[in-house]
């Protein structure tokens, strides 16, 4: 345990530029004040929230007809085309760790409790691996050696991002 641990905290040590974690944390920011929805609010380009009559037409025949039977508005509410965010709840709680929770440190621009939440989604990430690995009948000591590998090898991997949490 020892050893995964120190290979799990040696993981975290690494520091990768990752500039869409102030991205996600203004998405959160977003995400909170107004709601998940499918306008980009950070991007002169980003899609319009769709579909429209339009590109429905190019579709093929039979999603043509089913947009038919159950109307534009629900296939735009459960097939949405503009910003499909799917790190949404991710982009949350990055900001919520920030600026919402009772560890929220923003104010003096430290962003810790995003460093401590890497901490502890890589020491449960070596954990699982441990387990895994034991569920699949792997000795308990050769389990610990790859999981220890696993963390080693993802070490420049693994930073504070929205796709390394998800």
């Amino acid at each position: 345990w020892l050893a995964m641990l120190i290979f799990a905290f040696h993981a975290c040590t690494r520091m990768v530029g990752a500039g869409d974690t102030w991205v996600a944390m203004a998405c959160g920011r977003h995400f909170i004040n107004h709601g998940v929805d499918t306008v980009e609010p950070f991007s002169a380009n980003s899609h319009k929230a769709g579909p429209t009559e339009e590109e429905i037409k190019t579709w093929p025949k039979w999603a043509q007809s089913i947009t038919d039977k159950v109307g534009l508005e629900t296939v735009k509410y459960w097939h949405p085309t503009g910003w499909v965010n799917q790190n949404w709840l991710t982009h949350v709680i990055f900001y919520w760790l920030t600026h919402e929770s009772p560890f929220a440190d923003a104010e003096a621009f430290s962003f810790n409790t995003l460093v401590y939440w890497k901490f502890a989604i890589y020491i449960i990430t070596v954990i699982c691996v441990f387990y895994a690995a034991r569920f699949l009948g792997v000795n308990p000591a050769l389990s610990a050696v790859f999981a220890c590998f696993a963390m080693f090898v993802g070490r420049s991997f693994l930073d504070v991002r929205p796709a390394g949490f998800s």
